[in-house]
């Protein structure tokens, strides 16, 4: 069992928090037991995420027991600095904006969602990171 320590963040439906044992990881826990269908279905889908939506999602791991409930590993998104990689709303109060290059991410990225047919459930400003390399 993994004792969580270290909370990133959470939302309505899951707290995220640093692995205690992999700087590279992160562990994602339901905050309600009725949402750990969504945990499950989630690695279900990440094989075909990850072959439509590379390099734009985190690779999901495995469930694993904590003190806090199941937790799904997850990769933790970092910049190259090793600074944790902001949420878009974040990032966006802090006055950054678009440049080129990003703009056509988000394109690339939303192009690949209508080509394959893929509806995420929670989408908004909260639930998307920008990662400086």
């Amino acid at each position: 069992m993994l004792y969580l320590k270290k909370l990133i963040s959470h939302g309505r439906v899951r707290a995220c928090y640093y692995h205690p044992e992999h700087t590279y990881l992160c562990v994602k826990v339901a905050l309600n037991p009725k949402n750990l269908k969504l945990l499950q279905k989630e690695i279900d889908n990440n094989t075909l995420f990850q072959e439509k939506l590379s390099p734009y999602i985190p690779q999901y791991y495995r469930l694993i027991e904590t003190d806090k409930g199941t937790g799904l590993e997850s990769d933790l998104i970092r910049d190259d600095d090793q600074t944790l990689s902001p949420r878009l709303v974040d990032w966006l109060e802090k006055g950054c904006t678009f440049d080129t290059s990003l703009l056509s991410q988000f394109q690339d990225f939303f192009q690949r969602l209508f080509k394959y047919h893929l509806w995420f459930y929670d989408f908004n400003d909260e639930n998307f990171l920008i990662q400086t390399h």
